[in-house]
């Protein structure tokens, strides 16, 4: 970097007006030059000197004002100085001081700007107190006249200041060796840490979340994570059998598994954030970069880019089976393997996994449960509205007008529930040939007669159920009954006619085709509202009604 770039990064950076690609250049700078390094300390020390003359200069004004008695020979000096114009003897101090401080830097921005050096020998600044010439006292006659007094010459104090070191330390000369390297300055500390200062770096972002015990990895020290602490630029992260979450300026969250390293939350000069993963797994929820700063995520076995997506990254450390496995639940990502070079862009519900001597490829994720969420709905007609509702998946509840209570349909008739013009219609993706197990978190909110206001009815597009609905007959094949939420105060998970008691038959479906599913869901009983549908692989005994869904944390 060039002198004049530095100095100008150093002047602004003591004036607190480092804007954030401007500090990121100054760190980058400061880790990879010896000499920038040397600039830096050698500026960090004129500036403490410059403020401790300050403080030095106000302290004796001080001091003599109140060491000086209120008599009548002081105000005469008053008087006096008054009448010739004189200073008094503490702006003569200060103006000493501010004179001696602006030659110095000015001697400083010479040496390094235009490569004049002082003189080898350095020489002091000696400031000292000279007593000011006063009035003759009025009775004595032998007193000298005022005239004389004037000329006298000047006086020192009886105690004069000390002198003063140089400003600015003159060049050390050609045939000594050039001093060692201090080494990169002090980096920033979290506030926490023992015995450390606060940090001068502004961090790249903040724990959000500590669980059990997590530690910051920072100039080869281990120290004690706790929410809300900031990470500096540099800083690496390790949980143990618990985890941890950071957060971003720019709402990016990062979730660290147990027993996860990560090397390094860094900023890149150019732009961009990049996260070194060295072993465990990690979630992200990344924001949408700017264009041409997307945001990496480095493991020893490859390089992942984002530009702004959800998904999961584990990296397995054993020697054995290196890999580096990318999940990415939306958007796309780019996943090159460091081995070869080779890349494959990876797109929601699909995976790739980078390892030696295997096919670099994406394939569709294994999908065993999938969470519905209102909120991710579309209405048709007027029997459903959405309301917001803490208590449901995402915030907002599905909610059914109270004067609906429809008849079953004639035995033989199919596709009965297509010709219902009212519904809510839901898209997600599904493997084919699976079975699974439907869940709704409904809420009958009917005061009276509640066992006639309490069912939904769900038809998908293209699936069957393994058992067909009891309630519609042939056409129970293609679509389903949900029933008895009046067993429940407030939601109830419930699967088909599945009662408390363990009788009654859950809804099973199985898709005929991978990939994009539709699913309607029509109010058949009313007043109802819906917080949640559940498809689940695994999942056959009925969920705790608190629950939101398959992510919910009482359920891990």
């Amino acid at each position: 970097m060039e002198e004049d770039r530095l100095l100008a990064l150093l002047e602004a950076y003591l004036e607190g007006r480092l804007a954030d690609p401007e500090r990121a250049e100054l760190d980058d700078t400061l880790a990879t030059s010896p000499e920038a390094r040397r600039t830096f300390w050698e500026y960090m020390q004129q500036h403490a000197l410059i403020k401790e003359l300050l403080a030095e200069s106000e302290g004796r004004r001080l001091a003599l004002e109140g060491a000086a008695a209120p008599g009548a020979r002081r105000r005469r000096r008053r008087i006096m100085l008054h009448r010739l114009g004189a200073p008094e003897p503490r702006w003569i101090l200060a103006g000493a001081v501010a004179a001696g401080i602006l030659v110095a830097l000015a001697g400083y921005v010479l040496t390094r700007r235009y490569g004049l050096h002082a003189a080898p020998e350095p020489t002091a600044i000696n400031v000292e107190r000279q007593e000011i010439p006063t009035a003759p006292p009025e009775a004595p006659a032998q007193a000298p006249a005022p005239a004389q007094a004037a000329a006298e010459t000047p006086k020192p104090l009886e105690t004069p200041a000390p002198p003063m070191s140089p400003l600015v330390p003159a060049p050390l000369p050609a045939t000594q060796p050039p001093a060692p390297d201090p080494g990169p300055p002090p980096g920033p500390v979290p506030p926490n840490a023992p015995g450390r200062g606060p940090s001068s770096t502004v961090a790249v972002a903040h724990l959000e979340r500590v669980q059990n015990e997590a530690r910051l990895l920072l100039d080869g020290e281990r120290i004690d994570a706790k929410t809300g602490t900031p990470i500096p630029a540099g800083t690496g992260m390790e949980t143990l059998e618990g985890s941890a979450a950071v957060r971003f300026p720019d709402s990016t969250l990062i979730e660290l598994g147990p027993r996860t390293v990560v090397g390094s939350f860094t900023e890149r000069p150019g732009g961009g954030k990049t996260v070194k993963i060295e072993s465990g797994t990690v979630i992200a929820d990344v924001a949408r970069q700017a264009t041409g700063k997307p945001m990496v995520f480095a493991t020893p076995h490859a390089e992942i880019t984002v530009m702004g997506t959800k998904l999961q990254i584990s990296v397995e450390p054993d020697p054995t089976r290196v890999y580096t496995r990318l999940e990415v639940k939306e958007g796309k990502v780019l996943l090159k393997r460091l081995a070869d070079g080779k890349t494959v862009t990876v797109e929601g519900g699909y995976y790739a996994v980078a390892r030696a001597g295997t096919e670099l490829s994406a394939a569709l994720m294994p999908i065993d449960d999938i969470l519905i969420r209102p909120r991710d709905g579309r209405i048709a007609g007027g029997e459903w509205r959405f309301v917001d509702d803490p208590k449901a998946a995402g915030g907002k509840a599905l909610e059914a007008t109270p004067h609906i209570n429809r008849a079953f349909p004639a035995r033989g008739r199919s596709n009965y529930l297509r010709r219902i013009p009212s519904f809510a219609l839901f898209t997600f993706k599904a493997e084919a040939f699976k079975d699974y197990n439907v869940w709704i978190r409904g809420w009958c909110m009917a005061k009276n007669n509640r066992v006639i206001h309490d069912s939904v009815a769900i038809e998908p597009a293209d699936a069957v159920f393994t058992q067909p609905c009891p309630w519609f007959g042939p056409a129970g094949v293609n679509a389903y009954l949900f029933d008895y939420y009046s067993e429940g105060e407030g939601y109830l998970w419930v699967s088909g006619s599945h009662r408390r008691n363990g009788s009654g038959a859950r809804a099973v479906i199985r898709f005929n085709r991978p990939g994009i599913q539709t699913v309607r869901l029509y109010a058949w009983e009313g007043p109802m509202r819906v917080g949640a549908i559940w498809l689940s692989n695994s999942r056959k005994d009925r969920p705790d009604a608190s629950w939101l869904g398959p992510e919910d944390r009482a359920n891990k």
